[in-house]
């Protein structure tokens, strides 16, 4: 009968043999040359190339032989995945995982000296997801990239930052008070206004979309003004209008763009109104765009709408038409 004792003292002469025949069939791969050119040579000879962009260029292929998950069937593995993410577009794609496992969607082969070689979670597929959320709120598929500041991921994964005009000093204000935002804990109202091309719009979305990677909004709903007018007209019925009344009044965060683009009925400015009205008594927060005056937006929405404008915070985006300027 063995002993507790005697069991631990055989499992760890088992494993020492087994590190002791790794090392050995390490050495013999690499002609008993044990630098890290050895490594890199191996790994281009036995087809497992793809490793060096993982393992740090200084391994030597003892302290490779002796990582986590470099045993060969976890190579294979590991092979076919990263063939995987590298067929991934830029800007992220829908991931299925190696050979469908749920455990590996959204998940990249990485290395760390603590882990080894393992899985961790993918920078491509939370920028993917986020997305597909912008999309899910109304945000336009081309507004969908676009941040508040640049950063170094702005190559890799496609993204736009903002670039306030340094001839029009209220733009680098208005990116500062949206930054702002991002960090606010109690409710916000925004409006900005502006001429036409000053980028009201793209900084818009860019604030959605850092409040939605920040987690400090959950669901948002994205709204062009003429659009969400005309499914709030009387002709569209009670039921769709109500519905949407419904989600506008007590969704986080509504943005109505390009108020004032039409000019408002009656019947819709009222319903407007009500939604603005309510999401004010819920302590929603709301954004609007406008390339108006508030003097002249009275004339397209009424004077009750804009007093209700008058309440929010002010951020004026001046500035050269920026679409002119491509265009020319």
């Amino acid at each position: 009968m063995h002993t507790p004792d005697k069991l631990s003292e055989q499992i760890m002469a088992m494993v020492a043999a087994a590190r002791e025949k790794r090392r050995s069939d390490m050495l013999q791969a690499t002609g008993g040359d044990n630098s890290p050119a050895a490594l890199v040579d191996l790994l281009q000879r036995t087809n497992q190339k793809f490793m060096l962009q993982l393992v740090p260029p200084t391994m030597t292929p003892i302290e490779y032989a002796f990582t986590a998950g470099t045993e060969p069937t976890e190579i294979n593995e590991h092979g076919a995945r990263v063939k995987q993410c590298e067929r991934c577009p830029r800007g992220g794609g829908a991931c299925d995982g190696y050979e469908g496992r749920p455990e590996h969607v959204g998940k990249r082969v990485a290395y760390s000296k603590e882990r080894g070689i393992h899985y961790q979670d993918c920078d491509r597929w939370a920028e993917y997801r986020l997305r597909e959320r912008l999309g899910q709120y109304g945000v336009p598929s081309t507004l969908r990239h676009v941040t508040l500041v640049p950063s170094d991921r702005d190559a890799e994964y496609g993204l736009k930052p903002y670039i306030p005009d340094s001839n029009h000093p209220k733009q680098q204000a208005a990116v500062v008070d949206c930054l702002k935002v991002t960090d606010a804990t109690e409710q916000y109202q925004l409006l900005l206004t502006g001429p036409s091309g000053t980028g009201k719009t793209h900084l818009v979305c860019a604030l959605v979309r850092e409040l939605t990677r920040k987690r400090r909004v959950r669901h948002a709903h994205f709204a062009y003004v003429p659009d969400l007018t005309h499914q709030l007209s009387y002709e569209r019925g009670f039921e769709a209008r109500d519905e949407l009344i419904r989600l506008t009044q007590n969704i986080d965060l509504l943005v109505l763009d390009d108020l004032g683009a039409i000019r408002i009925g009656d019947f819709e400015r009222d319903m407007l109104m009500l939604i603005l009205h309510q999401r004010h008594a819920n302590g929603r927060s709301s954004i609007v765009t406008t390339n108006e005056s508030l003097e002249h937006l009275g004339d397209l929405i009424g004077p009750r709408l804009v007093s209700r404008m008058q309440q929010a915070r002010q951020l004026l985006i001046d500035g050269e038409d920026y679409r002119a300027k491509e265009r020319s």
